[in-house]
């Protein structure tokens, strides 16, 4: 039996069972693998639940999930990168450069959407086919201007320089990269923008734009539109012109009878291609993923002009006197005569490990372009410059120099003293009684521009900011060093005004007055500087802020306050219910808090998720983002945020919170919005299989097919209402086509909202629907889109045009029927309204969008470019 041991057996043949365990485990790997690459996997565990192809083309083949993934390490590891310069400049206190903030930008975007890392790899492979490759000293030159950052010195002097080697290191070192792998990074980024400006050449990037070399070098390569003053007055009519149209409607839901039914095999490829896309019904893309759904109730706070405007002035008076000292102006000891030219400020150290063969000029190797000067920012220097110049005004004229003028002065005795008060030697006949205040009125020039211009220039920089009434005074008397040597004509009137009490003293009097002049001589001019002294006085009178300067301030700070203390109130009634509701063992609840009726009792909004279709609800109901962005409960940025952080039922939260003692910012800047808000009900992003919709996608395709049917008929409704010049109601009542004619509108509408000033494109309203109900009301004109607008406002009065909606389910062809003649008021005017200003932002904004589509529709026509599968990416991963 011993022989027949596996023990025994193992020990024999040990090598041999060693190599085969080997052999077993190499294959298994490699086969498995195989495996799963063919057969797909699905990972519950927060990997991958796809592995196969993402897009195909013509010319450069197929685009994998496991290169997908690979693009979208480089553009994290790239963008970690960066984000370590960027805080590295922040702790130097100086400002990065153009170039890293827009890379930054670029890697953040590029990060979180699929769709533009697939455009990425796209032109990176027409590059490569344009063999617009990078070579080191290319990507040496795009990492200096990286690097570059701008410091300002205490005076405001700007110096240009470079981060130092340490922290390029600890940018490589935190971002996990090796040298090779940075130069790989920069290196594919250099083609990438290379391609984008080879493409637009001639078109946007003009001279200014390379000599400038700002946002044009980064941001998607090209940089911005340029502005004309044409654009101005495009905005202008945009928001000022109205029209009225008729719209025939083709929908594809009309033309879905016509369109055949799809095979398992085209309606299980419509799902995989489209089933990570989360749906939007304002989107062209379908989408099979369910997007994540809240029920939100809050409690909503603004501090506004008729809050601030309600608390009481005793109120305003109390705090002032009780924060007298937070509103001291403050004084600057530095003397006036110190303050020279500030020296280059030298950042600490500029070469790079072993990249350090950088040019000392920035260089434009990517343009192909040569040498040019590196972008400069000239800070100006502040005031204080003209306090320097007239310091050296004591050698000009010393008061020793002056005093022998003072001797002569006596054979003008015979003239009045306010006669002689405009001669600065007529001040010594008076030496009687005010001789210490009258002479000095010679030395006033040199007086001010010495010591007390050591307060005087500071305080009148510290209070040009100061439009008070109260502090003009202060300001007139400030701004008298600069012009010392005019002013004492003028200024010495009131002190000879006191020289009635010398005129009454006896002509026999003044002549002793004369004899006494020498002990004036051997009082020292710092003495004598006291009289020039006396209008500190006044200011002492200001020695704090006014309190018409600090009211609102005050007013603010106060009611942020109040607000802040009422809702953490309420925030803590919520958690209490919160802690309760999970603890409580035997199922019973304890009574909820009645948010309604505590926003009503403290003057606050409550507001809550209602149904879509805007009919009235009891409780808040499930939505998804884009449904609770339209109903405006929260900025966009903060419903991101909750709808991300999957936020736990009647968990409350705070927005807002007023903490000055913890947050100096907001001691001289207390918060505006204040909100406390739960989730009552919540309901997960979730992606269903396709068995369970298989249906819903067979509708879907069927939908997206008929779609190009309803597009076809209006070309040929509108191709047949031109060539015939037709009746537009008739023909569509022959095609039996709905028509709806809609309100007055213009393009843009601008106005001041809670989150800040804004422009955005008018509501297009149905005839007879009231104002603000279109997204509820209207029929046929659904989600219209921006091209909407562009063809409406394209076309004169009686013109004929045709485009689709926003998720291009149905198709319009408008005719305008009434239209505002065209403006003509001057251009500076026109510039001038705040509200142009905006929707020119916006009209370069949408331009540059179309601009970058319109490039990317290109190279995806000419590739053979083809979706397999639009994959989802997280934020964190």
């Amino acid at each position: 039996m011993a022989k027949h041991n596996p023990f025994s057996i193992f020990r024999r043949n040990q090598k041999a069972w060693m190599a085969g365990l080997t052999l077993f485990t190499m294959f298994s790997f490699i086969a498995l693998g195989s495996m799963l690459q063919c057969v797909g996997a699905r990972n519950e565990g927060g990997g991958p639940n796809y592995v196969g192809q993402v897009a195909k083309t013509r010319q450069f083949g197929s685009l994998s999930y496991n290169d997908f993934l690979a693009l979208r390490q480089n553009m994290f590891r790239l963008g970690a990168f960066l984000d370590v310069l960027y805080s590295a400049a922040q702790e130097l206190k100086a400002r990065p450069s153009l170039e890293l903030e827009f890379l930054r930008t670029e890697t953040n975007i590029a990060t979180a959407d699929s769709e533009i890392l697939v455009d990425r790899w796209l032109v990176a492979k027409f590059a490569e086919k344009e063999k617009l490759n990078a070579d080191d000293n290319a990507v040496l030159q795009y990492l200096q201007l990286l690097t570059q950052v701008v410091q300002a010195d205490s005076n405001g002097n700007a110096t240009q320089g470079s981060l130092p080697a340490q922290s390029l290191n600890n940018a490589m070192r935190l971002a996990g990269l090796s040298e090779s792998a940075l130069k790989d990074l920069l290196r594919n980024q250099i083609v990438y923008e290379r391609m984008l400006r080879k493409y637009n050449a001639g078109r946007r990037m003009d001279p200014w734009y390379n000599a400038q070399r700002s946002g044009a070098r980064m941001a998607f390569g090209y940089g911005d539109l340029l502005s004309t003053p044409g654009d101005a007055l495009v905005a202008y009519e945009a928001l000022n012109r109205m029209a009225k149209v008729k719209v025939a409607v083709f929908k594809a839901s009309d033309y879905v009878e016509k369109v055949a039914e799809p095979s398992e095999a085209q309606t299980k490829e419509y799902y995989e291609q489209y089933k990570d896309v989360t749906f939007h019904p304002d989107s062209d893309i379908p989408g099979f993923t369910q997007p994540t759904k809240l029920a939100l109730e809050l409690v909503r706070a603004d501090i506004s002009d008729e809050v601030l405007d309600a608390i009481p002035m005793e109120d305003v008076q109390k705090f002032y006197e009780e924060h007298k000292e937070d509103f001291r102006i403050p004084k600057n000891s530095k003397p006036a005569d110190a303050a020279g030219a500030a020296e280059a400020v030298t950042l600490p150290g500029s070469e790079t490990p072993s990249l350090n063969a950088l040019p000392d000029s920035a260089l434009n190797a990517l343009e192909g372009t040569g040498e040019e000067d590196a972008p400069t920012v000239e800070i100006p220097a502040e005031e204080a410059a003209p306090a320097e110049e007239t310091a050296p005004a004591e050698e000009a004229a010393p008061a020793e120099e002056a005093a022998p003028a003072e001797e002569t002065a006596p054979a003008e005795e015979a003239a009045p003293a306010e006669e002689a008060a405009p001669a600065e030697e007529a001040a010594p006949a008076e030496e009687a009684a005010p001789a210490e205040e009258a002479a000095p009125a010679e030395e006033t020039a040199p007086a001010e521009e010495t010591a007390p211009a050591e307060e005087t220039a500071p305080a009148e920089g510290a209070f040009n900011y100061l439009k008070s009434e109260g502090l003009v005074a202060y300001q007139q008397e400030a701004e008298e060093a600069p012009a010392a040597e005019e002013a004492p004509a003028a200024e010495e009137a009131p002190a000879a005004e006191e020289a009635p009490a010398a005129e009454e003293t006896p002509a026999a009097e003044e002549a002793p007055a004369a004899e006494e002049a020498p002990a004036a001589e051997e009082t020292p001019a710092a003495e004598e500087a006291p009289a020039a002294e006396e209008a500190p006085a006044a200011e002492e009178d200001l020695e704090y802020m006014p309190l018409s300067y600090v009211e609102r301030y005050i007013r603010t700070y106060i009611a942020a306050e109040r607000i802040n203390a009422k809702m953490g109130e309420l925030n803590k009634q919520l958690q209490n219910y919160y802690r309760e509701s999970i603890s409580s063992k035997d199922g019973v609840k304890p009574a909820d808090v009645d948010v309604k009726a505590f926003a009503e009792e403290a003057g606050f909004k409550y507001l809550m998720t209602t149904r879509p279709d805007g009919q009235d609800s009891a409780f808040p109901v499930l939505v998804s983002q884009d449904e609770a962005e339209i109903m405006d409960l929260l900025p966009a940025e903060t419903l991101r945020q909750i709808y991300n952080s999957a936020p736990l039922p009647n968990a409350p939260q705070r927005v807002g919170e007023f903490d000055p003692e913890n947050n100096a910012m907001q001691r001289f800047n207390p918060p505006t919005e204040f909100y406390v808000f739960r989730a009552i009900e919540t309901k997960a992003q979730y992606r269903p299989e396709y068995e369970d919709i298989k249906d819903k996608v067979a509708e879907a395709w069927k939908l997206h097919k008929a779609a190009d049917l309803a597009k076809e008929a209006a070309e040929q409704f509108e191709k047949s209402v031109k060539a015939e010049n037709a009746d537009f109601d008739k023909l569509a009542a022959e095609s039996k086509t709905p028509v709806v004619e809609t309100e007055k509108f213009s393009w843009f509408k601008s106005s001041f909202g809670a989150y800040g000033s804004y422009a955005q494109p008018s509501e297009i309203r149905e005839a007879g629907v009231e104002v603000d109900q279109a997204d509820r009301d209207n029929k046929e004109i659904v989600a219209p889109g921006w091209k909407f607008y562009e063809t409406v406002f394209g076309l004169e009065q009686d013109g004929i045009g045709s485009c689709a909606n926003q998720p291009k389910d149905r198709y319009f062809v408008v005719k305008v029927v009434e239209k505002d003649a065209p403006e003509t008021e001057n251009l500076e005017k026109i510039a001038s309204d705040q509200s142009v200003s905006y929707v020119m932002e916006t009209l370069r904004s949408v331009r540059l969008e179309q601009f970058h589509q319109d490039f990317i529709e290109q190279l995806r026509a000419k590739s053979g470019f083809e979706w397999q599968w639009i994959p989802r990416v997280e934020e964190n991963r």
